[in-house]
């Protein structure tokens, strides 16, 4: 038998670049690429042998895009009024405590 030694049920790397396509049978999404599946993509993911827990025949207007799926992951940043108070505070509180121990040496 030929083959490449991937399963077809899996996804499989690119073997030059996202725009080197080997066939249908070989899909995949490249890094730092955003995508959306849609209920096409998730019938062919079916018929090469993914457990797909959406019906695609009940659902044929199904879609999911990675944002989607890459969102839980996303930290949420300070805003930089955020950082200022923050520098501010730790400056006040420096200078406070500056203040007092001065005060307390020359009494």
């Amino acid at each position: 038998m030929n083959g490449d030694g991937w399963q077809a049920s899996h996804w499989k790397a690119p073997a030059v670049s996202c725009v080197d396509f080997r066939g249908i049978m070989n899909p995949y999404i490249c890094n730092g690429v955003g995508d959306s599946v849609e209920s096409l993509d998730l019938a062919l993911l079916d018929a090469i042998g993914w457990n797909v827990n959406v019906d695609v025949l009940a659902n044929p207007g199904y879609t999911f895009s990675t944002a989607q799926a890459f969102s839980a992951f996303a930290a949420s940043v300070p805003e930089p009024g955020t950082w200022a108070m923050l520098i501010a505070g730790f400056g006040l509180t420096g200078a406070t405590m500056r203040r007092r121990r001065a005060t307390a040496l020359t009494v």
